[in-house]
């Protein structure tokens, strides 16, 4: 038998020998976090500020969201960029999560125009996603 003809035997019998690496395990399916899954992919967005004492004439921006499952499917990632709006050009990342120990959706909020993060709970209310909790804007609460 020629040595070329052997080759092929000498690699699948090496292959086949390898110990089959273990599969990670199956995250839980935490069904208020599962609801998350409508915004996966990428959206043209449009903000409309009402007239308040943070925003005296309203306003609109414009921009763009995309958004992917965080590993295990345990948190949501979300890219936002918008521009022409009261706020003026804001860039971002929101990353939203199941925290056990208060049993709530979490957000955490990461913008071009503050330094830190936001932190707010939230969860579904009948179709809509509210979340609570207090920032600064321009010295305001």
């Amino acid at each position: 038998m020629c040595l070329k003809s052997l080759t092929p035997i000498i690699l699948l019998a090496s292959l086949l020998a390898l110990p089959i690496p273990p599969q990670p395990p199956q995250s839980k399916s935490i069904p208020k976090l599962d609801r998350l899954k409508i915004f996966l992919g990428t959206f043209d967005v449009t903000e409309h500020y009402a007239q308040t004492y943070l925003f005296p004439k309203g306003g609109e921006s414009h921009g763009q969201l995309k958004a992917h499952a965080g590993p295990g499917n345990f948190s949501y990632i979300f890219d936002f960029w918008t521009s022409g709006g009261p706020e003026g050009n804001v860039a971002g990342e929101e990353i939203i999560t199941w925290d056990p120990d208060s049993a709530e959706l979490k957000r955490y909020t990461f913008g071009s125009n503050f330094p830190g993060a936001l932190i707010s709970p939230g969860d579904w209310q009948k179709n809509s996603l509210v979340f609570t909790g207090d920032f600064e804007f321009n010295n305001q609460k």
